[in-house]
């Protein structure tokens, strides 16, 4: 596998190419980046199998840096000393996020998924790497990778988000059902700053969509399409509290 590290760090950088060529030996060629500009330059008419990327960056930051190339045709792995961009590296579909310094058990884990990826798999990280625009201009948007492409949605349209193993399923206001390959746990990650809230393992609702709570041990919800959804007992006093009572 062919890799490149770009960080403005160039110690970092070499602590890493250090660290791949020990632990990794799938990797047959490696490129150390300092400057994110030549960096970027770079992997614009050679793609590795394998970018790392720090985030935070002089002039050029990781985001910024995968915003400026549009088409993405490989993996990402950032790598930061800050844990505060996990939630956002993961909208991007980003095979994985080290911290510094990196650790070569993580490092190992973080190589194998690239290398245990199905063909389908790689074909839809890669195109969901390219909805960061789509994320800065348009916040109410959500795009939602599938076998057939990328569907963009209205994130007011979400009802509810069902688990199904490694898998979500996303339910629409029209009855629309998706699923894409991401766990539920990564969808609630992405949908945090929204009106999404975890009532059960298995799902994850939007409270705007909310029309009535029917009482039990945990209770359960009715929802804007039907639906009725139980609440985990563990999370029904934090459920209630959202709500002011009359």
């Amino acid at each position: 596998m062919n890799v490149v590290i770009i960080d403005d760090e160039i110690y970092c950088c070499e602590v890493l190419q250090l660290l791949l060529q020990k632990h990794c030996k799938q990797v047959a060629n490696i490129r150390l980046f300092s400057n994110a500009s030549e960096g970027l330059a770079f992997i614009r008419f050679n793609p590795p199998d394998i970018l790392f990327l720090d985030i935070e960056m002089p002039i050029i930051n990781g985001f910024d840096l995968l915003n400026e190339l549009g088409e993405i045709n490989f993996n990402v792995i950032f790598t930061t000393a800050y844990d505060k961009y996990a939630v956002k590296a993961f909208k991007f579909n980003a095979i994985d996020y080290l911290l510094k310094p990196i650790d070569k058990d993580e490092l190992v884990k973080a190589v194998q998924k690239v290398i245990d990826k199905k063909p389908e798999e790689r074909k839809q990280g890669n195109e969901i790497l390219k909805q960061k625009a789509v994320f800065q201009k348009n916040p109410d948007l959500l795009a939602i990778s599938s076998m057939d492409g990328i569907t963009f949605i209205e994130i007011k349209d979400i009802v509810y988000c069902e688990s199904d193993g490694s898998y979500t399923a996303f339910y629409f206001i029209d009855n629309r059902k998706i699923q894409t390959s991401k766990p539920i746990k990564d969808v609630e990650e992405t949908l945090s700053e929204s009106s999404f809230y975890r009532v059960h393992q298995s799902y994850l609702i939007n409270m705007k969509h909310i029309r009535k709570y029917n009482r039990g041990d945990g209770g359960e919800v009715v929802m804007s399409n039907g639906k009725t959804i139980n609440v985990s007992r563990q999370k029904k006093q934090e459920f209630l509290s959202f709500f002011s009572k009359i």
